[in-house]
């Protein structure tokens, strides 16, 4: 089995744009997760992620989005690498981003599967969280966790969850 990516995409330093790594790091403290399962915090996708995207068969990627919906909902897309699916529906990750994604397919062979776990942002100005999508952290979580076990991963609850670095 070729390992999986889980990407949590976004700046902490800039409100609910760090949703994606604040998911990806209570995902660490939280679960043991198996051998095949590389996780990276990234403040967006660009060239120097692709020798990353060729050595692995799936993607998750976790971020904030801004699709129009409510504050703090839960938006999830699939995609199989068809360039012209990506641009319309993915319009929170980074310009430059979703044209290193459209234009994966010239590059990594086969493409890997790309899951989308993202979380409508209320602001992207500074600060924390705010409260709805703060509340979206752990059901965020939970979806990682079955797609995660959906690819054939081991995803173990901890006991006693650990302090990420500690």
């Amino acid at each position: 089995m070729k390992a999986t990516l889980v990407l949590g995409l976004g700046d902490v330093r800039r409100g609910d744009d760090g949703f994606g790594p604040q998911v990806l790091r209570e995902l660490q403290r939280r679960y043991d997760l198996d051998a095949q399962v590389l996780t990276v915090e990234a403040a967006g996708v660009g060239m120097r992620t692709l020798p990353l995207l060729s050595s692995v068969g799936q993607v998750l990627l976790v971020t904030a989005v801004r699709v129009g919906g409510t504050p703090g909902a839960l938006h999830r897309l699939e995609w199989h690498g068809r360039p012209e699916d990506l641009g319309p529906r993915l319009p929170a990750i980074r310009r430059s981003g979703i044209e290193v994604l459209r234009s994966l397919h010239f590059w990594v062979d086969p493409v890997p599967e790309l899951v989308v776990l993202g979380v409508e942002a209320e602001t992207i100005t500074g600060g924390p969280l705010t409260p709805l999508v703060a509340l979206a952290v752990y059901p965020t979580m939970d979806a990682c966790v079955a797609e995660l076990r959906r690819w054939g991963h081991e995803v173990t609850p901890r006991a006693t969850p650990e302090r990420v670095g500690a």
